[in-house]
């Protein structure tokens, strides 16, 4: 290797190094190269003006500061820094401003001047109001605390701001007193027995709820009652709960339940006595879908030419946007080759379902074509479902009940007793009569 190249090479290191160190020396504040001392200025922020002091070579101001500048109505906190209050050890890096701190003066704290001397057991509650009296009228008031006195445990009290409320609890004396910004005042009373001693507490023994059971349909409420046993217990409280909010939810305090959603929720009332003695009491609470069936009484008529009838089928949070029908009775059939309004046919378990589409209102109109007497099943589910929730009948040469319509929903039971998925069932039986009962 030549002489030369070794050369380049070395040069080529020592600049890389330079290239190195300067880019560190940049990374590096400003200030960092900066010599103490650093000139502090000093404002005082009431009016007044600045002044400047000079650090140590440590950056601090150690004994050097400032006297305590002064406002009228206020009281000087001290120097601050970017909310940091400074002190003479305090470590500065560069020339800057400190600012005086103010907090306003509390001309007086005061309390009502009507307030008793003495209190008796069971009287009504009394609140405290401490009214702070600012030396500078444009100053927001000073924040207030309470500082309570009662060696006998003769009040109950709350704080909340500037105002305390107090029970009286039992016979003593007590000294209440509310402070603001040095200043304080106080109110002292004695509390003695009430003039109509407190009865002695009576033992719960048990409580029953009503109703123990009870079916709910959508939106629909429900008000729980309790009784007591014995009925003149004392009770510290009683409150609702339900095992299942999002199927029926009770106001924890009047026991009034509303229906959420849909199944089974238990309603549970929990007693407890001045005792403290606990006992509770349970309902359960089942909540169903609703199906509306209505007709036209005008237009629904069955006659030897037309032996027709048309239900609007109305159902509450359908679960799939159709309703399913099926026939009860072979002599009923929902549609024939020249009137199809079906959506289209399910089968499920060798039954066959129509479907029907529901509409934007959650409706559909359901043709039914009537040959004898028989039984119609409207679900909200293609399940087999076969119990009856009302019936009406219907004759040749007559219109249909006037009253065209039946609310009364009711949980569908398979054959043998097995509980039905989907749940809800409304069934039509529809009657005709024979040409010579005409």
């Amino acid at each position: 290797m030549s002489k030369g190249n070794t050369s380049m090479k070395k040069t080529g290191r020592i600049f890389a190094a330079l290239m190195a160190l300067m880019m560190i020396l940049a990374l590096i504040p400003a200030y960092a190269f900066a010599e103490a001392p650093y000139q502090i200025t000093f404002d005082p922020a009431n009016g007044g003006e600045t002044e400047q002091i000079n650090t140590g070579e440590d950056g601090t101001l150690g004994t050097i500061m400032l006297d305590s500048p002064s406002k009228e109505n206020y009281t000087f906190d001290g120097w601050y820094l970017s909310g940091e209050k400074v002190s003479g050890s305090f470590v500065f890096t560069e020339n800057t401003t400190v600012k005086a701190k103010w907090v306003a003066d509390v001309a007086s704290v005061s309390l009502p001047t009507d307030l008793p001397n003495e209190i008796k057991v069971g009287d009504p509650i009394i609140t405290l109001k401490a009214t702070v009296t600012m030396k500078d009228t444009n100053a927001a008031p000073a924040a207030v605390t309470w500082e309570i006195s009662d060696a006998a445990g003769a009040l109950t009290t709350t704080q909340t701001g500037d105002q305390c409320t107090v029970t009286a609890k039992k016979e003593g004396t007590a000294t209440i007193t509310a402070k603001a910004g040095g200043q304080h005042v106080s109110w002292s009373v004695t509390v003695k027995a009430s003039d109509d001693p407190t009865p002695e507490p009576v033992a719960i023994v048990s409580i029953s709820m009503t109703p123990e059971k009870k079916t709910l349909y959508d939106s629909q409420t429900v008000q729980m009652e309790v009784k007591k046993v014995p009925e003149n217990a004392t009770l510290a409280s009683l409150v609702f709960t339900s095992s299942k909010p999002d199927v029926a939810t009770v106001d924890p305090d009047t026991g009034l339940v509303e229906a959420a959603g849909y199944g089974k929720a238990t309603i549970t009332a929990t007693a407890t006595d001045e005792g403290g003695k606990v006992v509770t009491a349970q309902s359960t609470i089942k909540v169903m879908p609703k199906i509306h069936l209505s007709f036209d009484p005008n237009t629904s008529k069955l006659t030897k030419t037309n032996n027709k009838v048309k239900i609007t089928v109305t159902v509450t949070n359908p679960a799939d946007g159709y309703v399913y029908l099926k026939r009860g009775s072979k002599r009923i059939y929902f549609m024939t080759d020249y009137d199809v309004d079906f959506d289209k046919t399910v089968t499920k378990s060798g039954v066959t379902y129509y479907r029907y589409k529901l509409d934007e209102d959650n409706q559909a109109v359901v043709t039914i074509h009537a040959q004898y007497n028989g039984q119609v099943v409207v679900t909200t589910s293609a399940t087999e479902a076969a119990s009856v929730s009302s019936t009406f009948y219907v004759s040749d040469y007559t219109n249909l009940p006037a009253t065209g319509q039946d609310d009364r929903p009711i949980y569908a039971l398979a054959g043998a007793g097995i509980l039905v998925a989907g749940g809800l069932a409304a069934a039509y039986v529809i009657k005709r009569k024979k040409k010579d009962e005409a």
